[in-house]
């Protein structure tokens, strides 16, 4: 992963289901060409970073979730670990979820979502994005209706329809991921620091830029959070550093990209009741 050829695998692993590597091998009659056994997926995949934000090439087929970064979140993570809920003493007993898998697997229940195209036409298509996290919306809405397929009303002999509630699952679980993702909204991390940066100009705070300690301060969070959220807010444009320059503490003030607060998959009241018109643009 480091050399960026981990990477490339990964990609092609999760876009084609499968990875074909090429590669040169030594023989008797000098170097030959050899293509190595295929690697099959699909692939779950799960990484923790601290960077700011991932390779595009990688953003544009992951879902990224942000961490709350503020204070309440530490100690409540603090609490936990002072109750040592950090290592569970309760054996989970897997086997219901085992079966219920294997009950799903053996019936082989086909899932139409008859509002998909109606999803469709309420989404932005002003980024490529969207094309690439669409399919995961609506597999996400059969694996939730295939969970509660006795509770769903049937299609045929091997057939069920999912309803709303599979939809207000996946909107809940997935809608502000995929919002940053795209950018129709702002992480909230990077948010906290921009607004708190709107609020101290707004009071005449600001000179000739509000310095990073003096953000660290207000915020009551560590420099170093600070600081990437800072950068992150600069990198966007959403913030402007008065003090550039290696070595030097930034001094920041609002930049000319306002905050983005949209929404990307429509609400369920709007797939389902609303008459609203397509979506072209944020």
């Amino acid at each position: 992963m480091a050399d960026g050829q981990g990477r490339t695998f990964l990609r092609q692993l999760m876009t084609e289901g499968k990875i074909d590597y090429l590669t040169v091998q030594k023989s008797q009659n000098g170097m030959d060409g050899a293509k190595l056994p295929t690697t099959e997926g699909p692939v779950c995949f799960m990484m923790a970073t601290t960077a700011n934000r991932i390779h595009h090439e990688d953003q544009s087929r992951m879902l990224v979730l942000n961490m709350v970064e503020d204070p309440a979140r530490v100690r409540e993570a603090l609490r936990n670990q002072a109750r040592g809920l950090t290592k569970s003493t309760v054996k989970l007993d897997l086997t219901p979820w085992h079966d219920l898998c294997d009950y799903i697997a053996d019936n082989k229940m086909t899932v139409r979502i008859p509002y998909a195209e109606r999803i469709a036409d309420l989404l932005p298509t002003t980024g490529y994005k969207i094309q690439r996290d669409f399919p995961k919306v609506l597999a996400l809405v059969r694996a939730c209706a295939l969970v509660h397929y006795n509770q769903r009303q049937t299609e045929g002999e091997s057939g069920i329809l999912a309803d709303r509630s599979d939809y207000e699952t996946v909107y809940a679980l997935i809608n502000k991921p995929l919002s940053e993702g795209i950018e129709a909204t702002v992480k909230q991390p990077v948010r906290t620091v921009v607004e708190k940066v709107a609020e101290l100009q707004a009071v005449g705070h600001s000179g000739d830029g509000i310095s990073h300690s003096k953000l660290a301060e207000v915020l009551g969070i560590d420099r170093s959070t600070v600081g990437r959220n800072i950068n992150a807010g600069i990198s966007a444009g959403y913030l402007e550093n008065r003090n550039p320059g290696q070595g030097k503490e930034a001094k920041v003030v609002l930049g000319e990209r306002k905050l983005e607060n949209g929404s990307v998959l429509p609400s369920p009241d709007e797939v389902f009741h609303s008459q609203r018109k397509p979506a072209l643009a944020w």
